[in-house]
């Protein structure tokens, strides 16, 4: 990692909580919905990455995305959800498709997630 990205990489994390109270407020502002987030240190994120990794040979990146999914219905009930899925291929096109291959790996990522989640 260059010098300068590592210096940005540190002033956000230094500023997080600052940075998170920012974005809410940005966002509720601007939104009838109100915000919705998980907290980027919750157990689930970590599993998720270590099946995906361990199924497909890569670390998916934590990140911040529109408020495309239902998701922030979950979390308006304080029930933390997090996205996994699919590359939007043709997205909203008449040739939008998920390959079978992708989708049943989308299947076994989410229910060993879900079975180690709930694993004592």
């Amino acid at each position: 990692m260059s010098p300068d990205k590592q210096m940005l990489r540190e002033r956000i994390d230094a500023d997080r909580e600052r940075l998170i109270e920012f974005l809410q407020r940005f966002v509720q502002a601007r939104s009838p919905n109100p915000p919705s987030w998980c907290d980027p240190e919750h157990p689930m994120l970590g599993i998720l990455q270590d099946n995906v990794e361990q199924l497909r040979g890569f670390r998916p990146d934590p990140i911040v995305a529109v408020g495309g999914t239902d998701t922030r219905l979950w979390r308006y009930i304080d029930v933390p959800a997090f996205v996994y899925g699919p590359y939007p291929t043709g997205m909203g096109s008449a040739d939008e498709h998920v390959p079978i291959e992708d989708f049943l790996h989308i299947v076994r990522t989410h229910v060993l997630s879900a079975y180690d989640y709930l694993s004592p």
